[in-house]
């Protein structure tokens, strides 16, 4: 009995799923031979309101804690709004983000307002986005300063039942005056549709930041939680 067209492709969608799945949990245990940044855990909830066709407010919490002894040592409060009524491909958005880190002994503060553009393409069920961030850094004890954040993301058809999305992306940070190259992440994850209104991710992380005279690479595994209304 021949297979119809469509099962061959669901067939070939979650061995397409299984290979990321493995390769994404073979890496995990490896990554501590080149990392001398240690580790990182990521935790991140949000919600978001559908306030009109084309409008809606956003809302995110992140916490992140380290294997150096400080546990804790970052979290933000992050909350914007964001319009999509110029074209299907195309939001504008406007945040504020509360951010409090422990670099040392002692707890920072930063206020970092920023916009951003995303521009979205889809294809085959596969969609494709290029947001590109301008944020202004009002740090507590250090200069202010400008930094452009361009993130390019791919997020794969559903492959399975579970309508599970596997997706990779990579992130590049750009600061002004002076102009410098000093932080790259790239992130591979799977989103997780849990109920009607909310989602789930998990990620892997790999953040590469320039210090005073060296790279620090910093492997990070990381937990997401979205409601949407």
């Amino acid at each position: 009995m021949k297979r119809s067209k469509k099962s061959n492709q669901a067939g070939h969608r979650k061995i397409l799923i299984l290979v990321f799945i493995a390769g994404f949990f073979m890496v995990l245990p490896l990554v501590k031979l080149w990392a001398n940044g240690g580790f990182e855990y990521w935790n991140q909830n949000g919600m978001e309101w559908q306030l009109k066709k084309d409008w809606k407010l956003t809302f995110e919490e992140e916490l992140r804690f380290n294997t150096h002894g400080k546990g804790l040592h970052y979290e933000h409060t992050d909350f914007g709004v964001v319009y999509a009524g110029l074209a299907h491909w195309l939001e504008l958005g406007v945040n504020y983000r509360g951010i409090a880190r422990r670099p040392e002994d002692h707890w920072k503060y930063d206020n970092v307002p920023y916009f951003f553009v995303t521009l979205k393409y889809s294809a085959k069920g596969a969609e494709f986005s290029l947001r590109n961030k301008i944020e202004y850094s009002d740090q507590q004890h250090a200069r202010d300063f400008w930094r452009d954040r361009p993130i390019a993301t791919i997020k794969l058809p559903p492959i399975t039942r579970l309508n599970v999305r596997p997706y990779v992306a990579n992130e590049v940070f750009l600061d002004f005056s002076p102009a410098k190259f000093t932080e790259n992440r790239f992130y591979a994850g799977l989103n997780i549709p849990i109920y009607k209104t909310l989602s789930g991710d998990i990620f892997y992380v790999w953040k590469c930041k320039r210090e005073e005279h060296h790279w620090l690479d910093t492997n990070v595994v990381g937990t997401k939680l979205k409601l949407s209304f």
